[in-house]
């Protein structure tokens, strides 16, 4: 509703997410939202263009707190260098969670690929 003009697509793996996703954006009336119950990873390999997208936001993912689950966390580097591909010259990936340790494990992965700069 903010930004008429753009479109927006949302990427979810759990159905109940995009059906909750999909009834608010009716709600809300949203003709500029499409929503994809996919592996987000798999989308952006293989349907998105490189350089084709301002901006990625990825909103509180799983951030599997056992340690022996960390390796399925999405924020890792490639699917950093994967995003960065994907974004345009001066393009934005806003991550989002409410957990300080995958906050500082975000933190800690931005800062190794080059190319990105902490807007916060």
């Amino acid at each position: 509703a903010n930004n008429p003009q753009q479109n927006f697509l949302g990427i979810e793996v759990h159905s109940p997410g995009v059906g909750a996703c999909l009834g608010s954006a009716h709600e809300a009336e949203l003709n500029n939202l499409r929503v994809m119950c996919h592996d987000a990873v798999e989308v952006l390999e293989n349907m998105i263009p490189e350089g084709s997208l301002d901006m990625v936001q990825l909103f509180f993912p799983d951030p599997w707190h056992k340690a022996r689950h960390n390796k399925r966390r999405i924020v890792q580097t490639p699917f950093v260098e994967l995003v960065k591909s994907k974004l345009k010259v001066g393009g934005v990936f806003h991550m989002a969670t409410d957990w300080q340790p995958y906050a500082e494990h975000m933190l800690e992965v931005m800062s190794a690929v080059s190319g990105y700069r902490n807007l916060s």
